[in-house]
């Protein structure tokens, strides 16, 4: 349940009530996002962490220029799904009004432009700002549920399309960007680590109810066999979602977390079924951006004297 959207396998009308966190439990979530960070710096610092993310850099960097393709291409498939089973930007966010349907049929038009290399910085722009319009059309917490979006966009408005472009587009690039192309990578980090923050809140700390009512339908308590309760998974569940956001912001072994990421949203996706792939593509394009670290940036956390 850890990176289930829990919102897309529940009825959310028949959720009922679950008593909010209390100060003991509120202490809890402080001192394990702290632990977990405390392990994650220490294993960033490692020096055997750092030799085995230099020798994967230096296998990787002839495919470092392929990142954006991989990026385009997963927003692009992502858009497309999303408007062809007729929801906005997720799931649980149903088009219901002629305006909503609009945006998904542009953003699925924004999407195929990015699979065919077309206009790829203009597309990225338009997509970034019809994601923030949208906070006028739905609940603004679906919105910053799915910061992935503005992250991929804007990867792709500083970083460009990648090979396989089409070349007629080119001239009309926008290529006076090219000089922040170097924070591209930060922007994809940041909006994605965000969005898990939220949804460590929405879908868990603070949205218990939403967890429970998933938990009675599926048996994912991985922690039971400890005779530890469903409420006390959804803490650790809240707890690892706002640690991996945090390290993914401030850059905390992004090569691990990333691919921590990938593996368990393939395991979800295995069990969930297609409406968890699609939801989780981004997933890819993570990897992809920070593993083969274009454009280039620092991954590791360097020691203060």
């Amino acid at each position: 349940m850890n990176f289930a959207h829990v919102k897309w396998f529940i009825e959310q009308s028949r959720v009922g009530s679950y008593d909010e966190l209390n100060f003991a439990e509120i202490a809890f979530v402080v001192a394990g996002v702290a632990a977990a960070l405390a392990i994650i710096i220490f294993i960033s610092n490692h020096k055997l962490y750092k030799s085995l993310d230099k020798r994967l850099s230096k296998i990787l960097r002839k495919w470092a220029k392929w990142a954006p393709f991989i990026v385009r291409i997963v927003l692009g498939l992502t858009l497309v799904l999303n408007a062809w089973h007729e929801f906005l930007w997720a799931p649980d966010v149903a088009i219901d009004t002629t305006v909503q349907q609009y945006v998904s049929w542009l953003s699925a038009g924004l999407g195929i432009l990015l699979i065919f290399g077309s206009f790829v910085r203009q597309s990225a722009i338009l997509l970034s700002v019809l994601f923030i319009g949208s906070l006028f059309l739905i609940r603004p917490i679906s919105v910053f549920e799915h910061l992935e979006y503005l992250g991929l966009g804007g990867y792709l408005a500083l970083a460009g399309g990648g090979p396989l472009t089409l070349k007629f587009a080119a001239s009309y690039d926008f290529h006076q960007l090219d000089k922040y192309r170097r924070h591209a990578l930060k922007i994809l980090r940041v909006a994605i680590g965000l969005s898990f923050i939220v949804l460590a809140f929405s879908e868990k700390l603070l949205g218990m109810d939403l967890a429970h009512e998933f938990l009675m339908h599926h048996d994912w308590n991985l922690l039971s066999f400890l005779g530890l309760g469903d409420r006390v998974f959804i803490i650790f569940a809240g707890i690892s979602e706002l640690a991996i956001g945090f390290s993914l912001i401030f850059n905390f072994a992004a090569k691990l977390i990333s691919f921590g990421v990938l593996a368990l949203f393939s395991l979800t996706a295995a069990i969930l079924g297609p409406t968890e792939v699609a939801g989780h593509l981004f997933g890819v394009a993570l990897v992809a951006a920070i593993w083969l670290n274009y454009p280039k940036e620092k991954v590791s956390l360097k020691k203060t004297k």
